[in-house]
């Protein structure tokens, strides 16, 4: 994978505000360790992105890909066999932080900035689904 970090003055970089659905479990365990380590989410998400780079491809895609040359490239077998409860999670990021979560999403072909940090942070927290 390439470096994507954007090459933006401090002056030019606002912080801007959105949110994510994410797995319950997920939130509950980003609320958590944000408040033991005095934390913000947003700062979370990105020293889980950045634990997990190397291996996003594989956390979002167990199954391996298809497609890429002539068609979108997708997960084999990644649509999720029932539907998981969400909890909306708000973050602040810098403006550009967002580009750079923007083109891994579409570097890894994650359906979503969701699906991303979900696997990113699941994965850096080691969370399991029997927990």
């Amino acid at each position: 994978m390439t470096q994507l970090v954007p090459e933006v003055p401090a002056d030019d970089d606002p912080v801007v505000a959105s949110n994510v659905h994410l797995p319950i479990q997920t939130s509950e365990r980003i609320a958590k360790e944000c408040e033991s380590r005095s934390m913000t989410t947003g700062e979370l998400f990105i020293e889980a992105l950045e634990a997990t780079y190397d291996r996003l491809n594989d956390l979002i895609h167990p199954g391996g890909t298809v497609g890429g040359t002539l068609f979108k490239a997708r997960g084999i077998g990644s649509t999720p066999k029932q539907k998981t409860s969400t909890k909306q999670v708000a973050y602040s990021l810098l403006s550009s932080d967002f580009e750079v979560i923007d083109r891994l999403k579409a570097e890894v072909s994650a359906r979503s900035r969701s699906q991303l940090l979900t696997a990113a942070l699941d994965a850096h927290l080691q969370i399991k689904e029997d927990d």
